[in-house]
């Protein structure tokens, strides 16, 4: 591509281009990173490269305008840091015939990759199975997919994973190294060995999209993007391994959360809890796919952790078949499918949310006795434990102690919308 065919489309003030190469950076750049690493094989080179180019781009778009196609432009300067690096050495003239070529030729593929039919042709996928990689540390394959594919930067990764940041930054940096070292190839493994790191896989695309989730509910902007492509890589898997019940039931969990997204907010953007939001706003074309999905799922009789939370969402949404007048939630069934997923993921949010359904079967003795197995120690900033213990104050007639839950669950939350609702909560309770 020439300097000519890269000309701008308009003159952008600093605070402008700024904007632009934020917006590209979080849209773009797992894919950005990927097509780079098809050829050079080095994550950490990649990535330093694309930051460099970002970099670049924060200090010329603002000069010389928005280029055509802004991903074609950061990858083609991205690949001119990289040569910089490498030109005094012997590889030069290897790196010249080999990469650059190449690479200039899947950028005129681009448009056309992303949107492809086959979801062999994503250089994610491909990335992402090699992060999962036996030689890898079995911890560090989430947090690695994370990074790498979907550009979480390490802060986030370490929230998520209740890790110091500067621990989780030195781990990624060493597992980087290794992946340079072992020489592992970022390209699609024999099929015979896609199931062994389908796991690490899946769990990386849910932990993307639950870090969207929690941002967005937390108010934080500029998420959608991510919750996007977590729904993407979802659906790139399930079409490349659709022999897996597994790979199926996580894209058909995504669904079932991303449908309610409108519903989950009023007007002026006070919180709506699942119960009190009303179906005509959730995207019933979604739910109907992930309705149909979840179906062929079960169907193959290989049920697991994702098939099991997918379920519980349907179960909420079947309300949406109901009229308002006869509409309900069949909470002795929710509590009966929470302990299907117990069976093969005991997380702490499975177990707090069991306890729930239980009291909104109004279970209230099944439910004390559930919640007397969960180790209060590990609950004391986990939000959702505080809520429910609330409630079950509540309902055994302990409004004081219900309302001290409350402001302790208040104290946890970031979102305002969320601090009020709790509050007027608090505020109902007779004491």
């Amino acid at each position: 591509m020439s300097v000519s065919q890269d000309v701008a489309v308009h003159r952008v003030t600093s605070g402008e281009s700024h904007l632009a190469v934020e917006r590209v950076a979080r849209e773009s750049y797992g894919r950005l990173v990927a097509i780079i690493c098809r050829k050079t094989n080095d994550l950490a080179a990649a990535e330093d490269a694309l930051a460099s180019a970002l970099l670049t781009a924060l200090e010329t778009w603002s000069q010389s305008g928005l280029p055509v196609d802004p991903e074609a432009w950061l990858i083609r300067v991205a690949q001119r840091k990289w040569l910089d690096e490498t030109r005094h050495s012997q590889l030069r003239d290897r790196v010249l015939r080999e990469v650059i070529s190449p690479v200039l030729a899947l950028l005129q593929e681009k448009s056309a990759m992303h949107s492809s039919e086959d979801p062999l042709q994503d250089d994610r996928l491909a990335m992402m199975f090699a992060c999962a990689h036996p030689a890898i540390e079995p911890s560090m394959r989430t947090p690695l997919i994370l990074q790498a594919v979907l550009g979480i930067d390490a802060g986030r990764i370490a929230s998520a994973f209740l890790i110091n940041p500067q621990t989780m930054s030195q781990r990624l940096v060493r597992v980087k190294n290794k992946l340079k070292v072992a020489k592992i190839p970022f390209e699609l493994p024999p099929e015979h060995e896609w199931q062994d790191r389908l796991d690490d896989v899946l769990s990386a695309i849910y932990a993307a999209y639950g870090t969207a989730f929690d941002e967005t509910m937390s108010g934080q902007s500029g998420t959608r993007a991510l919750a996007r492509e977590a729904i993407w890589l979802a659906h790139v898997v399930q079409k490349t391994l659709p022999q897996s019940a597994e790979a199926a039931g996580l894209y058909a969990l995504l669904l079932f959360c991303e449908a309610r997204r409108n519903a989950r907010r009023g007007i002026d953007g006070q919180y709506v809890p699942l119960l009190e939001q009303s179906p005509e706003l959730w995207d019933g074309g979604m739910l109907d796919e992930a309705e149909a999905i979840l179906i062929a799922a079960f169907q193959q009789q290989a049920p697991g952790r994702f098939q099991w939370e997918a379920a519980i969402q349907s179960a909420h949404c079947a309300r949406r078949h109901l009229t308002k007048e006869h509409s309900f939630v069949d909470w002795p069934a929710i509590a009966v499918l929470y302990e299907g997923l117990l069976s093969f993921a005991p997380s702490l949010g499975a177990r707090v949310a069991q306890v729930g359904a239980l009291l909104q079967a109004n279970q209230i003795e099944q439910a004390k006795e559930r919640f007397a197995l969960i180790p209060r120690e590990a609950c004391r900033t986990y939000q959702p434990w505080w809520v429910v213990s609330a409630e079950l104050a509540h309902r055994q007639g302990q409004n004081s102690q219900a309302h001290s839950d409350l402001m302790i669950a208040m104290g946890l939350t970031e979102d305002s919308a969320v601090k009020a609702f709790l509050a007027r909560k608090a505020a109902s309770l007779e004491f």
